[in-house]
């Protein structure tokens, strides 16, 4: 089968020895296959989805469009699917601004099945207004039998979330993501804040469907020894040949820069109790973030993991070294270090302590050992380390709880949801 995919760009990866290639789909979908003599082959589909709530839209529909579709009107056929696979790996993940759906696969029929069972759930869903109420929220008596007994609100994705706010960690990463991306669909909890989640509709999320799972914000990506012009053909018999000519339009969603604050800014927050027994008291969490580059440069955000990890990777890191020696002090934050997710990379720093006041002394703390490395300099023999782990960490085959095909596909992602108009990077 001939299709409208055109090659854009193709290359030789010559650390994993692999051929990449990019294809273009006048729909505006774009597809990356990085060729390589491996069985075990791997695809994913995913959308650009830019939340402007919390109202967890992005993290519900990610469910729903997995509880059948226009080809497999059954309940659950993911899940169905799961029981009588053979694929080495099914999932669906929501990030902070996508939702993708990847597998892989060693057995020839069973990756065209589950192929044709992914694209047809993510383009043409039922999105039964049943399904919505199991796993998004709804109402229903605490005793079923008892009409009389008082309401709860219920709901998959609702009781999730509720389970993953109860971290403390949770909130405080949210938190300071907030606080680092206001006006941004980063300033959300995609995943979908409980408080927020009953405010969702049917309607509501119909509308996202329409808008951010279309072609024109599509990214196909496979891997393995299949040639693409055969996903292409799957691709293009199983969505554009059926899609309407209305829904084959639509747009790129774009993620615009972060507004920068003129001045730094502290911001404070309080979070529940534990249930500890009497005499004990909750750590308090101080954090210093810095919004950073565009992750769009690969150079910049490189050297950034670079000196992340100089700074923070071990209790021998300067800066860690210099937070851990403080009094009061309980340890450092798990979510210090580099966080590039984002369309804007930063970087973090914390630890729990045992009193509030401690605050204006971690923050002097930080500062004064940062000027003083600036100064400095760091040992040349810690930064050829680090690239040597760097080096190894690129050339490892496995690992990370995924199949090493997805690996390469979601370390690609980034590049692919951040820079439209430059498939090739």
């Amino acid at each position: 089968m001939t299709t409208a995919f055109r090659q854009t760009w193709s290359g030789h990866l010559s650390g994993p020895g692999i051929d990449a290639s990019t294809w273009q789909h006048p729909s505006g979908a774009t597809h990356y296959h990085l060729a390589a003599p491996n069985t075990e082959n791997a695809f994913l589909v995913a959308f650009r989805t830019l939340p402007e709530s919390s109202d967890g839209v992005a993290h519900i529909l990610e469910h729903l469009v997995l509880c059948g579709s226009d080809r497999y009107p059954v309940r659950d056929p993911f899940f169905l699917m799961m029981r009588r696979s053979l694929a080495t790996f099914m999932n669906a993940f929501t990030g902070c601004d996508y939702t993708a759906f990847p597998f892989a696969s060693a057995n020839d029929t069973d990756y065209r099945n589950l192929l044709d069972v992914y694209l047809d759930a993510v383009f043409f869903p039922t999105l039964n207004p049943l399904d919505f109420a199991q796993e998004g929220h709804r109402l229903e008596f605490v005793s079923p039998e008892d009409g009389s007994s008082p309401l709860v609100r219920q709901g998959v994705v609702l009781n999730e979330m509720r389970g993953d706010m109860a971290s403390v960690m949770t909130r405080l990463q949210q938190y300071l993501q907030t606080r680092l991306y206001p006006g941004t669909t980063y300033a959300h909890n995609s995943g979908g804040d409980p408080g927020t989640i009953p405010d969702l509709t049917l309607e509501g999320l119909l509308a996202f469907h329409r808008q951010f799972y279309c072609p024109a914000n599509a990214i196909f990506m496979s891997f393995g020894d299949r040639d693409p012009a055969d996903i292409q053909a799957s691709i293009q018999s199983t969505v554009f040949d059926r899609l309407p000519e209305d829904r084959l339009g639509g747009a790129c969603a774009r993620v615009l820069p972060v507004s920068r604050y003129p001045a730094p800014v502290r911001f404070k927050d309080r979070y529940p109790a534990s249930d500890a027994g009497a005499g004990t008291r909750d750590p308090t969490h101080v954090v210093i973030g810095w919004l950073l580059g565009d992750v769009r440069d690969v150079g910049t955000l490189m050297r950034s993991h670079l000196l992340s990890d100089l700074l923070m990777d071990t209790s021998a890191s300067p800066l860690r070294h210099a937070l851990e020696q403080l009094p009061g002090v309980v340890a450092v934050s798990p979510i210090s270090g580099l966080d590039d997710q984002a369309r804007e990379a930063n970087f973090a720093c914390g630890v729990e302590v045992t009193d509030p006041a401690m605050a204006d002394e971690i923050e002097r703390c930080v500062l004064a050992t940062l000027a003083r490395i600036a100064q400095a300099g760091v040992d040349p023999s810690e930064v050829t380390s680090l690239l040597d782990q760097f080096e190894l960490l690129q050339r490892e085959i496995g690992g990370d709880g995924m199949p090493y095909g997805l690996q390469l596909l979601f370390a690609g992602l980034n590049a692919a949801v951040h820079d439209p108009d430059n498939p090739a990077a």
